[in-house]
């Protein structure tokens, strides 16, 4: 695993990911954490023709 930082984070803060868990985690487990949370909202789920991409406006 890359423990590279991004974005605003300092450099020198340490990470507080478990990449000893997302090593060993499965894709079922994962799936089934996701089908356990009632935050998740499943696409499939969605209607989708009336979706529509809508861009930032630039900074000026």
């Amino acid at each position: 695993m890359n423990e590279s930082f991004s974005g605003r984070k300092s450099k020198n803060e340490k990470s507080r990911t478990d990449f000893d868990y997302l090593d060993r985690v499965t894709d079922e487990e994962i799936d089934q954490a996701i089908k356990d949370d009632p935050d998740t909202l499943m696409l499939d789920d969605c209607d989708m023709t009336q979706l529509r991409v809508v861009y930032p406006k630039k900074a000026s």
